[in-house]
């Protein structure tokens, strides 16, 4: 059964009814054909949990939705973790589905039709691999001698970074647009408002991860001509593009602040990103902030940056915060261990209605996400001070203008109780 009809019928059995206090779903596990796809399932129940289906099949499944569970005995979870592993997609199955793709398909060889003929393997899966290992694409293709030009090295590894570690795991619309823009146009595209410009800058630093005038740039319309340069990588760029904004159906919803800001409210961004819109990062100039604090004196506001589930091989005992949701608009923050509340930065917080200053919060899951990517913040957007305990640390209470997206509350709150 695929995928969508499966949760389709999920659907229609979770229907509310008078007296239906719950919803039992008995799904056997037979002997399946080696190409079927168990991960497909899980995942469309697990949502937006960023574990693989293996950790969470091992694990029991942490992350399914508050009030569910699901439950396999012992021989049923050993059938469908065998199945998975064996199923797992590669290099070498990829290079052998290219060359074999024109014998069981009459339709044009392109990434959409690809994934739809083999739909075990996910858009991630071709860009799993390093590129000097065939990662991407065009890569592929030139790999499995579809293509005869090899592409442009000055910009296959800036356009393999940019979708494999920032368009694919992002979920906003807007960006995804203005990028598809960018990419079929034949002439300069016009940078007029200052949701365009942040636009801009994230892409600049989505693709090359430097200042524009380190790269030779005159300025940002040309760093966006010069990503565009190479035919076959930008046809790649579309076709990534179109599929992800095809798969977006969350509403966007804008950040009431002082300013304009091309971040939306419980959408995903990278660090990067985030620097860029908020002009941290400038075209002739990088941010070199890398803590959990940033304060923007031009815009007189403060960007805080949490990660829930903090291990001691990535932070230090002194970076060790305890941070997590109290409830649905109220947020534990653990301040920098200098920060006191009689004086400098703490007693700012404290203060933070009388200097009018925009606090905005962004948190993430863990530090890395399944592919081994570095995992995105959420923008949980502007939270206002509640109350203070302690000094060095401070544990400070947040209120968040608009409560916790649901589909964060489980990861968010779970710290508050061990």
């Amino acid at each position: 059964m695929r995928k969508i009809l499966y949760v389709i019928q999920l659907g229609r059995g979770l229907r509310l009814a008078h007296g239906k206090d719950c919803l039992t779903v008995l799904d056997f596990v037979g002997n399946a054909r080696p190409e079927y796809d168990f991960s497909q399932k899980f995942r469309a129940m697990l949502g937006r949990s960023q574990r693989s289906v293996t950790d969470e099949i091992e694990q029991n499944f942490p992350h399914v939705p508050l009030g569910c569970s699901i439950v396999l005995q012992k021989q049923a979870r050993e059938v469908i973790l065998g199945n998975i592993r064996s199923a797992i997609v590669n290099r070498q199955r990829l290079l052998q589905w290219l060359r074999n793709y024109r014998q069981h398909s009459s339709r044009e060889l392109n990434l959409p039709n690809f994934l739809q003929q083999y739909p075990t393997v996910e858009l991630a899966d071709i860009y799993r691999n390093r590129i000097d290992t065939g990662g991407g694409w065009t890569r592929l293709q030139y790999a499995a001698g579809l293509i005869a030009a090899e592409p442009d090295p000055r910009l296959e590894l800036p356009v393999y970074r940019a979708v494999r570690n920032r368009l694919i795991p992002c979920s906003l619309a807007s960006y995804l647009s203005f990028v598809h823009a960018v990419f079929t146009r034949t002439e300069v595209l016009a940078l007029e408002d200052a949701l365009s410009q942040q636009h801009a800058a994230m892409l600049h630093y989505d693709f090359w991860q430097k200042p524009g005038p380190e790269l030779g740039y005159a300025c940002l319309s040309e760093s966006l001509q010069a990503m565009t340069a190479d035919p076959l990588l930008n046809r790649e760029v579309i076709s990534v593009v179109e599929l992800l904004l095809d798969t977006i159906d969350t509403e966007e919803l804008p950040m009431q602040l002082p300013f304009p800001s091309a971040i939306r409210l419980h959408a995903r961004y990278s660090r990067d990103q985030i620097l860029a819109a908020f002009g941290a990062h400038r075209f002739d100039q990088q941010s070199s902030s890398r803590e959990g604090v940033l304060f923007l004196p031009e815009l007189n506001c403060e960007l805080l940056f949490l990660t829930l589930q903090k291990t001691e091989e990535r932070f230090s005992p002194t970076t060790l915060y305890h941070d997590y949701a109290i409830s649905e608009e109220l947020f534990h923050w653990q301040s920098q261990n200098s920060a006191r509340p009689d004086r400098g930065k703490g007693r700012d917080y404290t203060r933070q209605q009388e200097l009018g200053r925009s606090i905005i919060l962004f948190v993430r899951e863990q530090s890395k996400d399944q592919h081994n990517r570095t995992m995105g913040f959420v923008c949980l957007g502007p939270v206002s001070f509640v109350s203070t305990e302690g000094s060095q640390p401070m544990n400070i209470t947040w209120r968040l203008h608009t409560p916790l997206p649901p589909w964060l509350w489980h990861s968010a709150a779970k710290l508050a109780v061990g």
